[in-house]
């Protein structure tokens, strides 16, 4: 029964490592097919300012692939990772974080709590489910709309609550909000990789945490993590 089990959990880490590989394939390929067009457009060009215009798009698309590539990687760590770590500097993560996005209106709504969660996630990946909720709710803000953020307890776990102003999410996207690579943006906005909420629930998971989203009546979308508290 052992070996069964064994075989299984290979057989299943196989399958995930596969899909992974599938994926990330697929996404390389739109912006590297992108690259070798600009590459071909900069070398028949004779005018230096199409040239220098193409140099800058091409550059820009590096820099779209390096965050990529970035993003992959965390995804690919967080997703093999079995050893734990703890934090207990929530609160001073939450003002780090409100003060990087000062530019917004983000509201902060600290309702219940009073004192630090020793939660079992490292500081950095706590940022890290900050700071990719909150630039989903900002990117999906009319101009610079007011995002609410909200802390709190709630039982045996630390809640936190990004609710934006934006269109909400669409019946066909809900199903697949966490994919790896999937966004329900428009085609055309490249700047978004469709890695930020798969990361979010990645790290979620491998503490035992959740996710969960939901429309709400005043328009926006309203995504809330559950985090374990240790005692």
């Amino acid at each position: 029964r052992a070996l069964q089990s064994l075989i299984q959990q290979q057989k299943e880490q196989s399958e995930h490592f596969q899909r992974f590989s599938s994926d990330v394939v697929h996404e390389l390929k739109t912006p590297l097919s992108a690259l070798r067009s600009g590459f071909e457009l900069y070398c028949e060009s004779n005018d230096e300012n199409e040239k220098s215009e193409i140099a800058g798009r091409i550059y820009k698309r590096i820099q779209q692939m390096e965050g990529l590539m970035n993003e992959i990687e965390q995804l690919g760590k967080l997703e093999s990772r079995t050893d734990t770590e703890y934090s207990d500097q929530v609160i001073a993560i939450v003002k780090d974080v409100i003060r990087e996005f000062e530019q917004y209106q983000i509201v902060l709504r600290r309702d219940t709590l009073s004192e630090n969660p020793r939660v079992p996630l490292s500081s950095d990946k706590v940022y890290q489910i900050l700071t990719n909720l909150l630039k989903n709710a900002v990117s999906f803000s009319p101009g610079k709309g007011t995002v609410v953020l909200s802390v709190f307890k709630e039982s045996s776990y630390l809640g936190i609550t990004v609710q934006d102003r934006g269109p909400g999410i669409s019946k066909e996207a809900l199903p697949h909000i966490t994919d790896r690579f999937y966004s329900f943006r428009s085609k055309q906005d490249e700047k978004h990789s469709g890695l930020g909420l798969a990361i979010v629930h990645a790290i979620l998971s491998s503490c035992g945490g959740t996710l969960t989203y939901v429309n709400v009546p005043e328009g926006g979308a309203e995504f809330t993590c559950r985090i374990p508290m240790i005692s």
